[in-house]
């Protein structure tokens, strides 16, 4: 008996499998089970991506994070210097792997994170020895994750094939959004189920609402007794006639004293527009993602939507900047390196739709010292100037930094010294402040003296 009813289940299966073109293989047999929410509505991380707030949240995080290059450093003395030469800076700043361009592959992160909680990205290494490991991203709904007997983390893979691979930390980076056990991130879709339900309930009401065109539904009153075959035939004949935006405008005609009369609901008192627009506010929320970022600009003004962008900089991207460096840290680093080598995203392009601002940042490193004129010309990619990755100023008269190391200028300190009072080998020598003679304030007269 249980053999017949499992073989006939595997029937219907297989049947309703090839209705819709899934091989058995397909993803969408392990994927998340649709849940229904009170709305009516079955939520999937796939169908998420329906509700338009969803969709744009997830785009404006995925395209902000691929826009940023991701590069590979090393600590030294004298500051740091970026690793050009390292298979790990080519792998993550110029070709993950065969399939995805570095923008690709981080949006491809970012989206993972967004629906579904959790990125795994699989080290495959493209030689026998192991001198160069490409990055492939798996799946989310294709992985398992689990403590073994020794309490080490594994990856419970399932491949195109159907079988399963296990693999550890070794080999699987993993990324996680906030948990609740420490192996597994929330999805943010699960999380918020009830919220992006309403929203894409609401959306479909508006949408059945204007393929009524704009009217609203009602009932027909009868003087006689109908039995149900005769109101089931009555519905379907008046739907077919008058439902819809091709038969906007023409006029029923009632027999026998029938009625037509609809219900006085209507959008606006339903909060139809007030509910939509506070779902959209309530996907930002879940995001984090300020609401004029994604075209809701009910409550942006001129004097607020420059914080708005910094506080989405700062209070959102920087963690999800902080969980993919030190993920990628962890997995392509060992532990003895990892003091003196890390990655990091640069962060400086968010300025980029700003010249002003760009010069007057510009402007302020340079005056200040701390940027030289190369340092500019490779932020603007432009070409370098000779003698331009060592030109820094002092603020005092911009004066060149080596030469007042070098000696070729006197420190501020001499500028009130007399001359007779200076030693023969600093008399003629440029002063910070001078006048351009080998006098400081306060020696322009001592000639006549």
């Amino acid at each position: 008996m249980f053999a017949r009813l499992a073989w006939a289940l595997g029937d219907r299966l297989t049947r309703f499998a090839s209705s819709r073109g899934w091989s058995v293989l397909d993803d969408r047999w392990y994927s998340n089970v649709p849940i229904q929410t009170l709305a009516g509505i079955d939520i999937t991380p796939e169908n998420a991506m329906q509700c338009i707030a969803v969709y744009a949240c997830n785009r404006v995080l995925a395209s902000s994070i691929a826009s940023c290059p991701l590069d590979f450093y090393e600590r030294t003395s004298s500051g740091r210097r970026k690793v050009e030469d390292d298979w790990r800076h080519s792998r993550v700043h110029n070709r993950p792997n065969s399939l995805q361009s570095p923008g690709e592959f981080k949006e491809y992160i970012v989206l993972s994170l967004g629906l579904r909680g959790n990125a795994y990205i699989l080290k495959e290494p493209t030689d026998r020895w192991a001198l160069d490991t490409a990055l492939v991203p798996i799946h989310p709904d294709r992985v398992k994750v689990k403590l073994n007997e020794s309490g080490q983390k594994i990856f419970q893979i399932r491949t195109e094939q159907g079988g399963w691979i296990e693999k550890n930390t070794e080999t699987v980076i993993h990324i996680k959004n906030l948990s609740t056990d420490g192996l597994t991130g929330l999805s943010p879709v699960r999380q918020a189920m009830e919220s992006i339900g309403l929203s894409v309930a609401a959306e479909q009401t508006g949408a059945s609402f204007f393929g009524n065109a704009m009217r609203p539904g009602g009932y027909i009153k009868t003087p006689y007794q109908m039995n149900n075959k005769q109101k089931r035939d009555l519905a379907k004949q008046w739907n077919a006639a008058y439902s819809g935006t091709k038969n906007t405008g023409r006029t029923p005609i009632l027999e026998y004293g029938e009625e037509y009369v609809p219900f006085k609901i209507s959008p606006e008192e339903a909060q139809f527009l007030e509910t939509r627009k506070f779902q959209i506010d309530e996907i930002c929320r879940l995001y984090g993602v300020p609401p004029h970022k994604i075209a809701q600009l009910d409550r942006s003004t001129n004097n607020n939507i420059e914080h708005q962008g910094m506080e989405f900089h700062t209070d959102t991207l920087l963690a999800i900047f902080t969980k993919i460096e030190e993920a990628l840290s962890f997995g392509l680093i060992s532990d003895e390196d990892r003091d003196r080598l890390y990655f990091e995203f640069n962060a400086d392009v968010f300025l980029r739709g700003d010249i002003g601002s760009r010069y007057s940042a510009y402007a302020t490193g340079r005056q200040w010292g701390w940027l030289a004129t190369n340092d500019i010309l490779k932020r603007e990619n432009l070409s370098p100037v000779e003698d331009g990755d060592d030109d820094h100023l002092i603020p005092q008269n911009m004066v060149l930094r080596r030469d007042l190391l070098s000696g070729k200028v006197l420190p501020g300190a001499v500028q009130n010294r007399r001359k007779e009072d200076m030693p023969d080998s600093q008399r003629g020598m440029p002063v910070i402040g001078g006048n351009g003679n080998g006098k400081g304030r306060g020696m322009e007269n001592d000639d006549d003296q």
